[in-house]
């Protein structure tokens, strides 16, 4: 099973605010969890697991969207991982963490 989660947000959330809803809503379950921020016409993205989620910030919403659909109709949890963590630098870019050299 592979869960997303959308939030709607005032303005563009801060990354700690993000992961530690992230933290929270994923407790406890083994399922991957992709959380899904939507601020105006943006998007934030952070997960789909492990202990330090990967985050990708000021997203074009219709992208995001396909992106999420995709990995919620993969046949498991190990095929959205795959498409994700595959799929994602492609179309989207690096990391925040990637991009302040945190990996």
């Amino acid at each position: 099973m592979f869960e997303i989660a959308v939030v709607q947000c005032s303005s563009r959330p801060a990354k700690s605010d993000l992961r530690a809803a992230w933290e929270f809503l994923r407790k406890n379950r083994a399922s991957p969890l992709l959380l899904i921020a939507l601020y105006g016409d943006k998007a934030f993205l952070i997960g789909y697991a492990g202990e330090h989620p990967l985050a990708w910030h000021d997203l074009d919403v219709q992208t995001v969207e396909r992106i999420a659909l995709v990995a919620f109709e993969a046949p498991d949890r190990h095929a959205a991982i795959r498409l994700l963590r595959s799929t994602l630098p492609l179309v989207i870019g690096p990391t925040v963490s990637e991009y302040y050299g945190l990996v």
